[in-house]
């Protein structure tokens, strides 16, 4: 899940630095000094470390995709999964006037570890729309959850969203605009709650498309284990052009 958020703040510090005036943005070590929040245990019906069963019956409206739904059960005991809702046949009540439906990660032991909760509009949406979606998320949960957190910045554009809170953007909004990435609440179980969103321009061929949505991520403890790498059995070339009748065997010892 947050491959997609490392990509995005890679197109971000790549933009070019042209700030302009910015408004002033919150002293960076007050957050840090305030408390750390208590562990995030749940975001609606979905509790951290609820089992994949459970999961899936969790939340009435969501209809879960197929493709996703197979994959899952095919993967989840080798490296985790991601399912995805059916997005023409699921509905959750609005926040911040948009529909976000769930993307929810399991881990080896199938447990849910983090959700994802978003959406992609369309309708001939442009930058500066996408980016007053943004803003109207970001005051909402900092409504809920207080003032956010700033990764990075260099590279980027501060800006004041209609409640009066800060945020950052790519300098330019032709082709691609990222506005993000802001974190809201890290707790001592690194749960934490961050807020991202991309917009690409359209072309021929598709339509513009605006990806809002916030991470909601469980505690560090339930995470998807490193992969490791398959080894792959190297096949001994013959020196002969002549095929080999024999076969090699491991030895087996007592």
């Amino acid at each position: 899940m947050r491959a997609f958020v490392i990509c995005s703040v890679a197109l971000i510090s790549l933009a070019a630095c042209d700030a302009g005036k910015q408004p002033k943005e919150p002293d960076s070590n007050t957050a840090a000094k305030l408390a750390a929040p208590p562990p995030l245990k749940a975001w609606d019906e979905f509790r951290f470390g609820m089992s994949f069963d459970e999961a899936i019956t969790a939340a009435a409206g969501i209809e879960w995709d197929g493709d996703s739904f197979r994959k899952c059960r095919d993967q989840i005991p080798v490296k985790g999964c991601t399912l995805s809702p059916d997005a023409e046949r699921s509905y959750r009540s609005s926040i911040a006037g948009m529909e976000l439906l769930p993307s929810l990660n399991f881990n080896e032991d199938a447990q849910l570890t983090d959700v994802y909760l978003s959406r992609v509009y369309h309708a001939g949406v442009t930058a500066k729309q996408c980016e007053a979606m943004h803003a109207r998320l970001l005051d909402q949960l900092t409504g809920q959850f207080g003032p956010a957190r700033f990764g990075d910045e260099k590279g980027t554009l501060a800006r004041r969203s209609p409640g009066g809170n800060v945020y950052h953007r790519s300098p330019g909004r032709e082709g691609i605009m990222v506005a993000g990435i802001e974190s809201f609440r890290t707790a001592s179980d690194g749960s934490d709650i961050a807020l991202l969103t991309t917009y690409t321009a359209g072309s021929e061929y598709s339509e513009p498309g605006c990806y809002v949505g916030f991470y909601v991520d469980g505690p560090t403890a339930l995470r998807r284990r490193p992969q490791e790498k398959a080894e792959i059995p190297k096949v001994a070339e013959s020196s002969s052009d002549e095929p080999s009748n024999e076969t090699a065997v491991d030895e087996i010892s007592d």
